[in-house]
């Protein structure tokens, strides 16, 4: 290790005070957290109820209203078409691929797969209503009402694709 006079050590650790101990820090930035720096305090209390707002409870109100009358109509076009089918499936028994009584079942068949459709579009519709009930809470009316309706519409056009697939496999 190379030994360092002592007068040279004395002059180094004068110039590092003298340093250190300028007045006003003269452009150089001072050693206190910059504001980013600083660990933010946030304040997680709820500031508003949980639930919607009067204006999109109203909203919410009229687009369940709307979808419940589009559910109606699909319902009795759906009872339409499966009532069309049964007869148009007892005909087709036994008729070749081909012939008039297929080619009326299988009418039929798109038919009922037509008005399946209509319940896959209400659940296009209530889609964007079950992410504005999200935040509501779990016994809020309004997001009870809204579950029920999309469970009904979803069980239904489950019943409707199962008698799709039992009419399809029985025309081959």
């Amino acid at each position: 290790m190379p030994i360092v006079p002592r007068s040279s050590s004395l002059a180094v650790a004068f110039l590092l005070v003298a340093g250190c101990a300028s007045p006003g820090n003269q452009g150089f930035p001072d050693l206190l957290p910059r504001p980013h720096e600083v660990p933010r305090v946030l304040d997680e209390t709820a500031t508003a109820p949980a639930g919607l707002a009067e204006a999109e409870r109203a909203a919410l109100g009229e687009e369940i209203v709307r979808a419940e009358a589009a559910l109606d109509a699909a319902r009795r076009e759906a009872a339409a078409a499966s009532e069309a089918l049964a007869p148009a499936l007892a005909r087709a028994r036994g008729a070749p691929a081909g012939s008039d009584a297929w080619a009326d079942a299988q009418l039929a068949l798109s038919r009922l797969d037509q008005a399946r459709a209509g319940y896959g579009e209400i659940a296009a519709m209530l889609a964007p209503l079950v992410r504005l009930v999200d935040p509501a809470p779990a016994d809020d009316p309004d997001r009870l009402r809204l579950e029920r309706l999309l469970a009904s519409v979803r069980a239904e056009a489950e019943a409707l694709a199962a008698l799709q697939e039992r009419a399809a496999r029985q025309l081959g």
